[in-house]
């Protein structure tokens, strides 16, 4: 079979199946979601936290040892209680769509008729599915959006820290880094309980990744979620998340999305 019949290998066409239609049990936007910052530090991983977010201690100005590693962690973990660094939120919402070959066009849930948005996904060079459109049905279907912050004071602190120079303050944007992970992960399993999809059905997407729409059209769905008025959450002048340890993202149910 030549490329060009097979292109499209792995997810539907317009003549294939798309799976699942998962029904809602709202449109629109859901309620607020929060969390302690106990609860947030009880979900952190030290060995995920070294690696993947501290990169075990490498820095341009040395190595810390594991030890160290365990100490910043702890005294860290205590200035985010004492000092109320964190105030974790966020929710989600689902709305009505329709895909138009590469467009994704957003539908108003009050009347799933008037366009509220469009978005345009590239397509995958070198992979063999085309684009994320292409797991929406031409008919009409669902896509879930969640936002998420762990606040302004988190950040503030950062920045604090890095016009003082001081090392502590690269291991505490680790940290905000990952419990902004961890709290998308929160939402992301309430989407999932709210569609009945399995432990890791549905795939979040961010704006700016690979497949994605740029950064900066991400601003019209901030406005959708109403994100400004009910988590303060904004774009910068770079089309940036404002405060910075904030994720927006889009969760394709479809069973193979997976793949992509």
């Amino acid at each position: 079979m030549d490329d060009e019949n097979n292109k499209n290998d792995g997810i539907p066409d317009e003549s294939g199946d798309f799976g699942t239609f998962f029904t809602p049990p709202f449109y629109g936007t859901g309620e607020m979601l929060c969390w302690h910052s106990q609860a947030l530090i009880d979900s952190v991983d030290k060995e995920v936290l070294y690696g993947k977010y501290w990169k075990n201690g490498d820095s341009s100005t040395g190595k810390l040892n594991p030890a160290d590693l365990d100490e910043m962690c702890s005294l860290i973990m205590q200035e985010i209680l004492a000092d109320q660094l964190v105030d974790g939120r966020g929710y989600y919402g689902f709305f009505p769509v329709i895909a138009d070959k590469e467009t994704l066009v957003m539908l108003d849930p009050d009347d799933f008729h008037t366009e509220i948005a469009s978005f345009r996904f590239p397509e995958m060079k070198g992979n063999t599915m085309r684009n994320l459109a292409g797991f929406f049905r031409p008919e009409g279907d669902l896509i879930s959006v969640q936002v998420v912050t762990a606040g302004f004071a988190l950040q503030q602190r950062c920045c604090a820290y890095t016009a003082e120079k001081q090392l502590r303050g690269r291991y505490l944007e680790g940290v905000g880094r990952y419990l902004t992970d961890i709290l998308a992960e929160k939402v992301t399993r309430e989407v999932r309980r709210a569609l009945s999809l399995q432990k890791e059905q549905g795939k979040r997407h961010a704006f700016g990744s690979s497949g994605m729409p740029d950064l900066s059209k991400q601003g019209a769905l901030l406005e959708i979620m109403c994100a400004e008025e009910r988590l303060g959450v904004t774009l910068d002048d770079r089309f940036l998340l404002t405060p910075e340890y904030s994720a927006l993202d889009i969760i394709i149910s479809h069973e193979q999305v997976q793949l992509f």
